[in-house]
């Protein structure tokens, strides 16, 4: 299973329509806001896809039917999805992991920062 996973596209869907391109075989695509809407200008009917609203969707486009954050699960795997400013993500991770952890999520997903990042950090008994 081959997952891809964006975030603040802004408007350009052709990087999205170029990584998809590239892995063919990936069955979802994720969005984590900020240019959600790009998915469906990028994204073949074969895939699934799942977006949230980042805080421009929140401010400018008004994306009535994407949630700010929601719960997925793929194969078995729970996948907490975020744009993260609600999360306050600039200021720490503790307000997504305490939202993962309400979720029962194995995995926590954010954009929002324009940084790329990534931790492992396994929770006790999903538990901090």
């Amino acid at each position: 299973m081959k997952i891809l996973v964006f975030s603040d596209s802004h408007g350009k869907y052709t990087n999205i329509r170029k990584a998809a391109d590239m892995h063919p075989d990936a069955q979802y695509i994720l969005h984590l806001g900020d240019g959600a809407g790009d998915l469906a200008l990028a994204c073949t009917a074969s895939q699934k896809t799942y977006t949230v609203n980042g805080n421009l969707e929140d401010m400018f486009y008004s994306c009535k039917n994407n949630p700010s954050s929601q719960c997925i699960e793929i194969e078995g795997k729970r996948i907490f999805m975020c744009h993260g400013h609600r999360q306050n993500v600039n200021f720490g991770l503790l307000n997504l992991q305490l939202n993962a952890l309400e979720n029962d999520a194995d995995v926590a997903l954010f954009g929002h920062t324009h940084v790329k990042f990534h931790e492992y950090k396994p929770l006790e008994s999903k538990g901090l």
